[in-house]
């Protein structure tokens, strides 16, 4: 764990600025969770941040604390499902998982 932190300030720092200088961005969607109790007035949210590394980021705001997934696994939750909902081809018919206003996983098709 310890390793993961020397990373950070040294060659993980040493790739982000290289990968900034050559303009290169996260090339999939991302979706950045963080707890409202680290929110700072003043300071943009994390949305704002990450769009500077990628083009494609939402984001949510929990209630939980910096275990996230432990602390409000239901709110994680919310938004992971639709972050990872995708289109799929299904008997020839375009399928999307979707959720519905109780939380549950419906599928509805277009043709």
């Amino acid at each position: 764990m310890c390793e993961d932190y020397r990373a950070a300030l040294d060659e993980d720092l040493a790739h982000d600025q290289t990968d900034r200088a050559a303009g290169r961005k996260l090339d999939c969607p991302v979706l950045v969770l963080w707890p409202s109790s680290e929110e700072v007035a003043g300071r943009p949210n994390r949305t704002e941040i990450w769009k500077g590394w990628a083009d494609d980021v939402r984001g949510a705001v929990t209630t939980g604390g910096h275990l996230q997934p432990e602390d409000r696994p239901d709110e994680v939750t919310a938004a992971l499902v639709p972050f990872f909902c995708v289109a799929m081809k299904t008997n020839g018919k375009n399928s999307v998982s979707s959720l519905t206003e109780k939380g549950q996983v419906v599928k509805s098709s277009s043709d």
